[in-house]
């Protein structure tokens, strides 16, 4: 959390199984998301190791856009490690893409066993 900056960092997100890949983890994560930027900071971002493909089209799917790589930014486990980051910024971006998370959350886009009839990712692909 940078309060002078007014940006927040997701990161080291672990899901239990019964969450991951979920609407209610999905959810959840979206809540997160809206509660930053509730709180005025400025940009969300969402960090992960670039080989980490599955956080990397969650951050996506969620409506993040992609930023940069920082190259061996870290050094853990006897190896370089690289870091992606993804953010929202506030203002229009963070409008359309809240506006595109509550259309995906809408009752309406769930059918009666709770499946998803258009994906986040739909909505939200650049």
């Amino acid at each position: 959390i940078d309060q002078l900056h007014g940006s927040i960092e997701i990161g080291a997100i672990m899901l239990a199984p019964s969450l991951s890949r979920t609407a209610a983890g999905t959810e959840a994560l979206i809540l997160q998301i809206r509660w930053a930027f509730s709180l005025g900071y400025r940009r969300v971002e969402w960090t992960c190791d670039p080989h980490n493909a599955a956080s990397m089209r969650a951050a996506q799917r969620l409506g993040f856009s992609f930023e940069l790589t920082q190259r061996q930014r870290y050094a853990t486990k006897g190896r370089n490690r690289d870091k992606a980051c993804f953010a929202i910024c506030d203002g229009a971006e963070w409008a359309a893409v809240d506006a595109q998370q509550r259309a995906w959350l809408e009752p309406t886009n769930f059918d009666d066993a709770g499946q998803q009839r258009q994906a986040l990712s739909t909505l939200t692909a650049p």
